[in-house]
Formats: structure tokens, sequence, C-alpha cells
């Protein structure tokens, strides 16, 4: 057993040997580093036990990976519950609570973080060998030329004429034989339409007849893009086609007030930054957003004729800060928003609007502090600001520590304490520790001074008589051995744990609290 069994609250159990930790000794860390309080064998990384509120927690390293509680991946600090299962590595720890105590029982065993191998899949199959094709080249022999007449044909001016018209109208009879009907739908209507590419095509009224194949098509509008785009003409003998004219944007100037550096967005998208002249935006109804650095940003709705039509925006911004002043007496105080400094007294300020700390310092005066709300584009002027002599600092500490301290009937703390008193005039310092004497004392300090106090306080002790059958047992108060029985104690006037253990014979305990003047028998 190595720890002090009585105080502790912490209890490590391993293999038949225990080790106690008391409160003041935690936080306590587990693992396989050396700098651990508590080694364990083959085990990677560490974690740490500790106590807040009355309550245990764990927390692992930085350098620890796997560690779970109940199976469950562990990544920051956890609140430990009675039977709770720690698995870090191969160690195991099973947790007990009771009267706010954690016992620990560790065993070395394979636990839950273990990696598990992925499954693998068939990365290939088998395939059959394909028989080999033999390419043999083919004897190749060329036709003789054919003998030609040397005697040529020479036909009239009028049969030349005659075998052209044939010709032409075998074409047209051809093409109207082969020719698809073709509507062509646009939205909206163009002023001109032309198939560029395309040689032959005839138009009948509100129909092309068109070949079989790809056609590419032009149109035309004024205040919209010129549309370039290609139609397949299938095998059917009647085909239809819609086309869609795209508007021109629109062309927007905007001009913001004071000629602040404006930032533009339409519709979430940065447009650029005010002034703006003749900037494209889509035609339709947009959402046109303007933010400039301590203004409200101002939104608006906006509808874009386009067509590359010109239109005007103009933006006044509201500023999203407000001037505030402030005078002190005296004056020259430096002055404090949000931990800036802005200047000295008397300031008018130009703060952003929401809650603002405000602090007003001058050597030899105590600190002004105030917490205001600024709303935006409202001047606000604060009332005069009266400075106050600085406050006299008293170090005061007491002999034991830890008394608490009143002034003036008003709880201050505990010692060793900074006070901070009013100048020139008495105050009532009062401490109080149980066991000890109270003390009272009057006092006062200078402005802007330092001084120092030093109490000693005295103990309050009850005497306390113990008896034994047999005598001679040993006598522990609050842990401590005492002497033997029977025997007077003096002890202080404060709730004592009393033990007496004789061998062969059962410990026995009682909680005591002397009170002086009236001795105690037990």
């Amino acid at each position: 057993m190595i720890g002090n069994s009585k105080k502790w609250v912490l209890r490590l159990a391993e293999g038949g040997q225990e080790k106690y930790f008391s409160a003041n000794q935690l936080p306590v860390s587990l693992g396989g580093n050396p700098s651990d309080d508590v080694r364990l064998n083959n085990v990677s990384g560490s974690l740490q036990i500790d106590m807040l509120d009355e309550a245990f927690f764990v927390l692992p390293a930085r350098d620890t990976n796997g560690l779970r509680i109940n199976g469950e991946l562990l990544s920051g600090s956890r609140w430990l519950r009675d039977g709770d299962v720690i698995a870090l590595d191969t160690a195991r720890l099973s947790c007990t609570l009771s009267s706010n105590r954690l016992s620990l029982v560790i065993d070395v065993q394979i636990t839950g973080s273990d990696t598990v191998p992925p499954d693998l899949e068939e990365l290939a199959r088998e395939s059959d060998d394909l028989d080999d094709i033999e390419i043999a080249p083919v004897a190749f022999r060329p036709r003789l030329e054919e003998q030609t007449d040397s005697h040529f044909f020479r036909p009239s001016k009028r049969f030349l004429g005659v075998g052209i018209g044939l010709v032409a109208l075998a074409i047209v009879g051809w093409f109207a034989f082969t020719a698809k009907s073709v509507q062509l739908v646009f939205t909206p209507q163009p002023e001109a339409v032309s198939l560029p590419g395309t040689f032959f095509k005839l138009q009948l009224a509100d129909r092309y007849l068109l070949r079989f194949g790809t056609h590419r098509i032009s149109a035309t509008l004024l205040g919209y893009h010129t549309l370039e785009t290609e139609i397949d003409v299938g095998l059917s003998p009647d085909q239809s086609f819609e086309l869609s004219l795209k508007r021109l944007p629109g062309l927007i100037s905007v001009s913001v007030d004071s000629n602040l550096d404006t930032d533009v967005y339409v519709d979430g998208q940065l447009l650029g930054s005010a002034p703006l002249v003749d900037a494209e935006v889509s035609t339709g109804l947009r959402r046109f957003e303007f933010m400039a650095d301590r203004y409200l940003s101002e939104i608006r709705e906006f509808e874009v004729i386009g067509g590359g039509e010109r239109q005007n925006m103009s933006v006044v911004l509201t500023p999203n800060w407000s001037p505030v002043t402030l005078v002190t007496e005296p004056v020259s105080a430096q002055v404090f928003v949000d931990d800036v400094s802005l200047g000295g007294t008397p300031l008018v300020m130009e703060l952003a609007a929401g809650e603002r700390r405000i602090e007003a310092r001058l050597e030899g005066f105590n600190v002004w502090k105030s917490t205001i709300l600024v709303n935006a584009d409202q001047p606000l002027e604060l009332p005069l600001v009266m400075l106050s002599p600085a406050d006299g600092q008293l170090e005061l500490t007491s002999n034991p520590a830890d008394a608490v301290v009143s002034v003036d009937g008003e709880y201050r703390g505990r010692t060793p304490l900074t006070l901070g008193l009013l100048p020139d005039r008495d105050h009532q310092i009062g401490l109080t520790k149980p066991g000890y004497d109270p003390v009272m004392q009057v006092l006062s300090v200078a402005a802007d001074s330092q001084q120092e106090l030093d109490i000693n306080l005295v103990a309050q002790l009850g005497e306390v008589g113990i008896n034994s059958e047999p005598i001679g047992a040993a006598i522990w108060v609050d842990g401590e051995r005492q002497g033997n029985t029977p025997t007077r104690l003096m002890l202080m006037a404060i709730s004592h744990q009393l033990e007496i253990g004789y061998p062969g014979f059962a410990s026995q305990s009682a909680e005591i609290t002397p009170r002086p003047g009236f001795p105690q028998v037990l």
C-alpha cells in the first residue's frame, strides 16, 4: 500500500498492489511515458485523472490516440461514472465511485481500441486467353490504264444549253424530293434570320426547305444578343425548332452619398466598388446590397430593364456609429474604449454601435469605469464624470492564512488580500477563522498610498480527556498520532476526527468539537 489510505480520493489497484492519492495530489497521469505518475507496461500514450467540484473526469494526453470509455472513442475530457471501463492500448481500468472517491482496478489485456483490419475486395479476375490472329498480306496487281480514243466529241452551244437546263432541273427535282420542311419558332421574333453555310435552302412563308444534316442559324434583334446556334435536321418530312434570343444586360450606374468606398453586390455576387458607371447587370428583378466600413448595409430590390438601356441608382448609407462626448473633472483623463486608448478628456469619440466598455484614468485618482450602449446614428453625451481621489492600498495578511476579511461589515475575501480603501476615513477591518478568536481593527489610509498589515490569530483551545479499557490504546486526531490513553489533549475549537486503536481490538472513531472553557471526557 502506497500513500495515505485515510484521506485518499483516488485508489489504484493492480496485481494486489494499491496506491492512494489525496485531492491535493491530483491530477494523476497514467500511461507508458517516463514522466507519468503511474507507469503502465506495454502501453502507448497516457491519460490524466482529475477532480472538479467533487466529480472525477478523464483527459487523454495530446499524443494519445485510441483512448475509449465503454468502447466509445474519446477525443476530449469526459466525466467518469460508476461502472465505466477505460481502455488504453493493452490496459483496461474499471471505475468504482463511492462517497466522492474513485477506485481504478487496472488489468492488462487487448482492448477495443485495437484496429480491426479492413476487408479487402478482389482486385482482379482471371480471363481466358484469346487465340492469336495472323494477318497476312494479299497480293495486289494494278489495273492497266485503258486506252482512250484520240478523237474528241465537240458539242454545240445549243446542246450545251439544253444539257445545263436538264442538269438544273434534275438538281431542283432532287432537292424538292429530298428536302425537309423545317419551321423555326423564335422567342421573341428576330428582325433578321440567316443560314450561313447552307447552299441548298428555300424559304416558303415561315418555313424552310432544308436538306438532312446540320445547319447553322443566325438571328438578330435590337436589344438582344445575336443568336448563333446549330440545328440537326432529321429524316422526318415536317420538323419544328424552338429558339430563344437572350436580352442584353442593363447598364447600371451607382452613386453613393459622400463618395464612400462601397462594395456593391447583386444577388450575393460582388459587382464592384461604387461609384459604378454602366456596369452590366442581367435583366430582371435583382437584389442589390451596398456595404461600407462603419456603415449599415443597405438592401434594395431593383428591376433591371436590360437591352443595353441605362439606369441610375443613388444610395445614402446610414452610419453604424455615433459621436459620444465625455467630460471629466478634473480634465486630461485618458479615455479607453474596449481597452483601446482614444485620447484625453474632454473628448468626442466616434464609437461603433453596440455595447462598449469605457474607462477614464488619471494619476492620483480612482479609475472610472462604465458600460454604455451606443445606437447607430444617435449622438450620446455622457454626464459629467467626477473623478475621486485614488484609494489607499492595504496589503493584508494573517497567520494562519485563509481568514475571512470584512471591511466596514462587508465581505471582501480571504487573506492574503489586497484592499482598496477610501482615503482619509476610518475603516473597520475584521478577520474571522474557525478555531480562532475574531479580530477587529480600525485604521485609515492616505490617498494613493501603500500599507501592509499582518495579523496573528489566536487559537481557541478546548480540553478533551480520552480514556480506554484496556489502557495504552493509540490515539489519532485528524490522521495524526497524539499519544496513548489515558491522556488529556488541548485541541482547537473546530471539528476533529478522533480514532482509537488497540492490538486485538476493533478500532473506534468519533467526531468531536472541543469547547473552550468546557472540558470534555471520552
